[in-house]
This record gives structure tokens, sequence and C-alpha cells, in this order.
């Protein structure tokens, strides 16, 4: 059991026979193959805590859009090992993996957010909502200073 997904969110997302197909080798396997999903979990959610680690706290609440992360990359790291052709895995990667990264690398660059506190934020004032700082009131640029410009 993962920190972010579980194999439920996969079966919700693939249905049942689907994940049991892609986590057994035989075509006669009935239950589902806990190891290749804990596998493809684990693989998932240290992707996803390695981009968000330089912005927040982890582990990072549970969220809509963090289980959507996560569902995505495990889904594909299960996906990709049975791709038989470059193509298939090219699209693959192109719908699972690539949209995912590219939104993690934004939020770790500070050009996106989750829906969560920064870490910094939670670190100092973990309570308080962000307020407009005033300046000092003595201006350095006053109407009298700047009019022979």
């Amino acid at each position: 059991m993962g920190t972010y997904i579980e194999q439920s969110d996969l079966e919700d997302e693939l249905g049942t026979a689907k994940l049991i197909q892609l986590t057994n080798e035989g075509r006669s396997a009935d239950t589902v193959n806990t190891g290749r999903v804990n596998k493809a979990i684990a693989y998932a959610e240290s992707t996803v805590e390695g981009y968000l680690r330089t912005r927040y706290q982890l582990p990072v609440p549970r969220t809509v859009k963090v289980v959507s992360l996560c569902t995505d990359l495990a889904i594909y790291h299960l996906q990709r090992d049975r791709c038989t052709t470059k193509e298939s895995a090219d699209k693959l990667k192109m719908e699972r993996y690539d949209p995912t990264i590219k939104f993690l690398e934004a939020v770790q660059g500070g050009k996106a957010a989750l829906d969560v506190p920064a870490a910094t934020e939670t670190a100092k004032n973990p309570a308080n909502p962000d307020r407009v700082m005033k300046g000092n009131s003595n201006q350095t640029f006053s109407k009298e200073k700047l009019s022979s410009f």
C-alpha cells in the first residue's frame, strides 16, 4: 500500500480484468499480482516525490491531483513492459508519461502548483493566510525628488 495511491485506484482507472492482465505473465491468471502493483506504485510515488520535494513538505496530502499523477505513472510503469512495438511504447509515453512529467517539472520550477501548501509556507506560518507586507513610510522616491526628472 502506497502513501498516495493503492491498488484500488489502479483498478478504478483500468478495471480489475485489465490490471490482472498487466500484472501477470500467464493468460490463465485470475488475480492481480500485488508484487508488480506495489512496485509500480513505489515507482510512481518516488518519481512524484522527487519532483515535489523542492517545493513541498513531504508527504503531501492525498489530493485528486496527486492521486492522478501517481496513477498515471504507475499505469505507465505497468503498461510499458507490455508494449510490443516501438510505436505503441511511444504512444503510451505520449499519453501517460510525458504530460505527467511536464506538469511535475512545471511544479518544480514554480510555474504550476498543487492544491497543497508549499513547504516554506507550512514551515513558517502553517495557519496564517497570506498578507500584504507594508513597506517603510519614508519614501525614497517622492514627488518632490522626482520632479526634476
